[in-house]
């Protein structure tokens, strides 16, 4: 283990991106890709979906036996870190609607070709 296996985990990993990028196809399901002209290593994958189906979007991936998560659940401005509830002008209602709306699917570079099918399929099978 260690950094000895970084080439092959983000060679992988970008395996795996490549294949939801072009094989998930829902409408309700909208991933925001790579910066252009980038070297993006994918350590998350995140999807959106709209905020008030995010439950029900973890729900079925759930249920369809994918470990998924939300890594962003409040924007940096909600954290309890910063103390008293801060007030952040309008222009920050993209930060919280991006919180409200991603999920992490998995992008670990141990995924078997079938378990990446198994995500998509769940993917592509969710209803909203």
């Amino acid at each position: 283990m260690g950094l000895a296996n970084l080439d092959d985990w983000t060679a992988r990993r970008r395996a795996i991106a490549l294949r939801y990028l072009g094989c998930i196809d829902n409408g309700r399901v909208s991933i925001p890709g790579a910066p252009a002209h980038s070297e993006y290593v994918w350590h998350l994958l995140p999807v959106l979906v709209e905020p008030e189906s995010r439950l029900g979007f973890l729900a079925h991936l759930k249920a369809n036996g994918i470990s998924a998560a939300e890594h962003y659940p409040a924007a940096l401005f909600e954290q309890p870190v910063m103390g008293v509830p801060y007030e952040m002008p309008a222009v920050c209602s993209n930060a919280r609607r991006l919180c409200q709306s991603e999920v992490s699917l998995p992008i670990q570079p141990y995924l078997t070709d079938d378990e990446c099918v198994r995500v998509i399929e769940a993917c592509n099978g969710w209803s909203g």
